[in-house]
């Protein structure tokens, strides 16, 4: 029999790690640390079964939201048509271009609940769609063969409890999109860890835990010390996929209040003092050494803060293992 337990269970063993491959618009945040954090996918994070179905049903409402504005007489172009950042690389897809009376605006689509859609309605666009629809105006001249940029945004938002509609008119702010482009780009070339913006939203945070160090980071590529940033992508001699030369990256360590003492660049050995990362195989002769995944377990178990361990392991030449149960 089905239930919609049953519905829940086949959706999340469908569900992987969430993956940002590039900092878009609609991954826009107030915090830059938050920002860095999800374009180097530095927590790990699954979409809940219901949170994916409030995806689905607002994509699903798309294509009536677009009849609605087609039966006014308006006419819907680019659909799902790309943008891109300075270098080449996605900076997002907007809904569309609307034509209404021969002249063309941007076209944002979204849905709410009821509450939310009642504080859209009092206070305007929240700040992260109204940045995403002032990034998309701001690089819409790539869309025009004579670079013509669209500066009026039509946004229209249908509330999911009672199917209401919202529309507001959002001018094209030059000043600030240009300011948020900047910020974007800087993000992405960034190789230190931004400082936070502290205040209410970091509850609601995917990264809180990984940046109030109740977590450590996600082992990939992009939390490596090996990986750099050249023309807006990452890169590593080693490759393009996580392998057992991984080793966090400092700032990523400092959030542990881990500060580093020397490093080796040749071998990547990176030395903490009590204690030091390095790739597989690589020890430092009279000190802890750990790979990435050790580092991870030695955080669970409180070993990084042991001393005495710490110096045993460092004598012994000693390895952590998994524990067999």
């Amino acid at each position: 029999m089905i239930t919609a337990e049953t519905i829940d269970a086949v959706m999340e063993q469908a569900t992987t790690p969430v993956h940002t491959e590039y900092l878009t618009a609609s991954r826009w945040k107030p915090c830059d640390r938050a920002m860095w954090f999800t374009l180097r996918n530095a927590s790990t994070t699954y979409i809940k079964p219901a949170t994916q179905r409030i995806f689905n049903v607002g994509h699903a409402l798309e294509p009536l939201m677009i009849r609605y504005l087609e039966m006014t007489g308006a006419k819907i172009h680019k659909r799902e048509a790309e943008l891109l950042n300075r270098w080449g690389k996605p900076l997002g897809h907007i809904d569309g271009m609307v034509e209404i009376d021969g002249k063309f605006y941007l076209l944002e689509m979204k849905t709410a609940n009821a509450k939310r859609f009642k504080e859209m309605q009092k206070t305007s666009l929240p700040s992260y769609y109204m940045a995403q629809v002032q990034l998309y105006m701001h690089h819409s001249n790539q869309l025009s063969k004579k670079g013509n940029r669209l500066t009026r945004c039509l946004f229209i938002c249908m509330c999911k409890d009672d199917s209401a509609i919202h529309i507001e008119w959002v001018d094209y702010n030059p000043a600030y999109a240009e300011s948020e482009t900047e910020r974007l780009h800087h993000i992405i070339e960034c190789e230190s860890l931004p400082e936070p913006t502290a205040d209410f939203t970091c509850n609601f945070c995917d990264h809180k835990a990984v940046c109030q160090s109740d977590a450590e980071p996600a082992i990939n590529c992009r939390t490596c010390a090996n990986v750099s940033v050249i023309d807006g992508a990452f890169f590593c001699q080693h490759g393009t996929d996580t392998c057992d030369r991984h080793v966090f990256h400092p700032h990523l360590m400092g959030l542990s209040g881990h500060e580093v003492v020397s490093v080796d660049a040749d071998k990547m050995i990176i030395d903490y003092g009590a204690f030091a990362m390095a790739p597989a195989g690589v020890k430092v002769e009279g000190k802890a050494t750990f790979t990435s995944a050790e580092y991870v377990l030695a955080q669970k178990t409180g070993l990084t803060q042991d001393a005495i361990l710490l110096e045993t392991m460092g004598a012994f030449d000693a390895t952590l293992e998994e524990p067999p149960f």
